[in-house]
């Protein structure tokens, strides 16, 4: 499930972040649809968008800052991927833990396919290149999450001339590229965001929300996005109910370890005699052994005497036992892990009332 993020829960996550001596520094790597992302981003947790000046000169790189969140934003125009970005990259590698940035958003193609005019030699180069990223991108990743932004579908129709080459089948070609070569990365923090290109894929192509030059997110798309990169950034700070979407699972605790160790033994005694009841060559019956010589006895001193029906019930409480423990582990799975995916749930009382 999503939180919707609003700019006062940013803001609050932000300062939660700053609170308990952490730091917000996120980078921006790319190109223009990078970039988009980025103006977006600032603009959900910046107490003034009147100060976000987007008129600056297109090629160049960008930086915000709030010193009470400890927040640092930039933007690295690197639209190639290409030594140039290898040397950020690099230089982001060598630095201290502590001073590399928390979050790096990167991707990068349409560029690429424009300079070359979708050349096939282009499409090698990028995946050699990128190749070439992946043991730096290894190296940063214990103290950085890096998301690997897949391109986004474009509508033709609305590109301009010089961007005709820029097609659909040149940018699935870059995105299966980045896929096969990220595969390889050792690292668990090292993801592809693929999310995102859903998203557009499906607003972009809704008439009610175009783009404005065929290249970039449409205003719908590009919110949706952004609400899925605070989750991402923001859930396992913030535990809201309703943001289970991209956090990471609660730590299993000793009390749960000692439950599922006592269910799991139920279970596997209610397999075993399930087994013997089943596949035993024997039928064995309880009778009463009568000894001539305890007629006289009084009954109390008699030893007892294990009935059919008592070993029958014996049998159906552990079965029973072993039904709940199952039972008992598919809702820990429902509701403390990320086993199943989530949804929103919305009530209404005339949906609950007139159910359809």
């Amino acid at each position: 499930m999503i939180h919707t993020y609003n700019k006062i829960d940013t803001r609050m996550c932000l300062r939660y972040i700053a609170y308990w001596g952490g730091k917000n520094n996120i980078v921006f790597l790319g190109d223009s649809r990078i970039r988009q992302l980025y103006y977006a981003f600032i603009k959900t947790c910046s107490p003034n968008e009147n100060l976000i000046n987007s008129e600056f000169a297109a090629h160049h790189d960008l930086e915000y800052k709030e010193r009470d969140l400890r927040l640092e934003i930039q933007f690295l125009w690197h639209p190639i991927v290409n030594d140039s970005m290898a040397d950020v990259i690099r230089h982001l590698a060598a630095k201290d833990a502590s001073e590399r940035p928390n979050l790096i958003v990167m991707g990068s193609a349409t560029h690429s396919i424009k300079s070359s005019n979708a050349s096939l030699k282009a499409l090698e180069y990028y995946r050699k290149n990128l190749t070439l990223l992946v043991p730096n991108l290894d190296k940063m990743s214990a103290s950085t999450q890096i998301l690997w932004t897949l391109q986004d579908p474009v509508s033709a129709e609305k590109l301009k001339p010089d961007r005709a080459m820029i097609t659909n089948e040149q940018i699935d070609a870059y995105n299966k590229a980045a896929m096969e070569i990220l595969k390889y990365s050792q690292s668990n923090n090292v993801h592809i965001w693929g999310s995102a290109r859903l998203v557009a894929q499906g607003y972009n192509s809704d008439s009610s929300n175009p783009t404005d030059d065929g290249l970039h997110m449409s205003p719908k798309a590009l919110n949706y996005a952004i609400q899925i990169l605070l989750n991402m950034y923001c859930n396992d700070q913030m535990n809201y109910n309703d943001g289970t979407c991209c956090s990471d699972p609660e730590v299993i605790t000793t009390l749960q370890l000692i439950v599922f160790v006592v269910f799991a033994l139920f279970i596997v005694v209610a397999i075993v005699i399930f087994c013997h009841r089943k596949f035993s060559a024997k039928s064995y019956k309880w009778h009463l052994l009568v000894n001539e010589d305890m007629d006289d006895e009084p009954t109390g001193s008699r030893p007892a005497v294990v009935s059919e029906e008592d070993v029958k019930s014996y049998y159906e409480l552990i079965t029973c036992l072993a039904k709940m423990s199952l039972i008992m582990f598919y809702f820990f799975l429902c509701d403390r892990t990320n086993f199943f995916m989530k949804e929103n749930k919305y009530f209404t009382r005339p949906n609950f009332f007139l159910p359809i």
